[in-house]
Parts: C-alpha cells; structure tokens; sequence
C-alpha cells in the first residue's frame, strides 16, 4: 500500500546469559509514508490483513512416540528404491480415525524422478512386520549374542564431540552477523534516498 514499517524487530539481550541476544517481534512500531509506488489500495491492503488474521492459526506438531515414524528414510520404495517418508491423514467424517502411513515422495514432488508407486502403506502394518522379523532373529543364537556384545560396548563420542563444539561456534558467529544486520536494517533512514540500496 506505498508504506514503510520501521522497527518491527527488536535485538535484545536473553535474560540469565551474558552475551546472548535475541531477535523479538514488535507489536507496536512506525509506519510512513514510502517515496514508492503502491502497489494495492490502503482498503484492500485492511481487508487482506483482517482475512489472514482470521485464518492464521499456528498447527502445534504433537510429538507422540506411539505414531512416530522412526522408519522414515529408511523404509525404502518398492518401486524406485528411493526413501518412503511418514505421513498423517487426518480423522475422516465416515470413521473419524487418524491414519499414519509411509509414501513414497517421487510421486509427490516434481524432482523429474518418474515413480509409479502411488500406495500409502499403513504404518501398523509395517510396525507389525518389523516387529515380527526382529522376535525371529533374536530368537537365533549368533544375532542375540552380537546384540548382547553391543549393549555392552561403551562408544567413544570425543570426535562428535569436538565437530558439535565446531558447529555450535559457527552458528553463535552466523547469529550473531544476521542479529548485526538486523539492527543496521532497523536503524536505516527511511528518507534516505539510498535507503532501498541500502
């Protein structure tokens, strides 16, 4: 609508840390009139905001280890050998149950990868099967005896360990640049007239 928001993010320190900040949305900030052309009327612009208001709705993601689909990945297509991923198909008005099932993705996508494999398999159905094949093989001596050595076994994490500290001073250093480049957005003179090279 040929406006400018000013300020509508805010870098503060995290409460309780020494150096941490974070970025916090504003409710409240300066809205101007921009030297730009608009592209939409003020009124359109309101009647847009109030439909997005009224349909915005955050989905909370449910963790439930009943459903979780630990074969997604892993579980492969019987059709293209790609990696089939879980899915939930919400409660229907004929029998109003939930259904958690396997897909393959090829067929979904458009990752120019032709898969004709178009069934979802039920999650139960898999679960029951692998379920069944894991009784078989500890029931067998050499496999019951391999996993018991396992258990057993303690695992060096020092490697991972130092590639986690790695990682962990790369992302602190990554959100520490964009938080910069925040404020110095923030902080831009909107009647500046290099303000959109800016």
């Amino acid at each position: 609508m040929g406006k400018i928001a000013y300020g509508r993010r805010r870098t503060e320190k995290k409460t309780g840390t020494r150096n941490e900040t974070h970025v916090v949305e504003q409710s409240d900030f300066p809205v101007y009139e921009g030297i730009h052309e608009a592209i939409i009327s003020e009124e359109d612009w309101d009647l847009a905001q109030e439909k997005r208001s009224k349909n915005n709705y955050k989905r909370e993601k449910i963790h439930d280890p009943e459903h979780a689909h630990i074969l997604s990945g892993i579980l492969k297509c019987p059709c293209c050998g790609k990696g089939m991923y879980g899915n939930i198909g919400k409660a229907g008005q004929k029998d109003n149950k939930t259904r958690y099932y396997y897909y393959c993705k090829n067929t979904v996508n458009a990752t120019g990868h032709k898969c004709t494999f178009r069934r979802n398999i039920e999650q139960t159905q898999i679960d029951d099967m692998l379920a069944k094949l894991i009784t078989a093989m500890t029931k067998e001596g050499k496999f019951k005896d391999a996993i018991q050595d396992k258990i057993g076994a303690t695992v060096d994490t020092t490697d991972l360990e130092k590639q986690l500290s790695v990682l962990n001073a790369s992302l602190h250093q990554a959100e520490t640049i964009k938080t910069r480049l925040e404020q110095q957005m923030d902080n831009l003179d909107v009647t500046d007239t290099h303000y959109d090279k800016k």
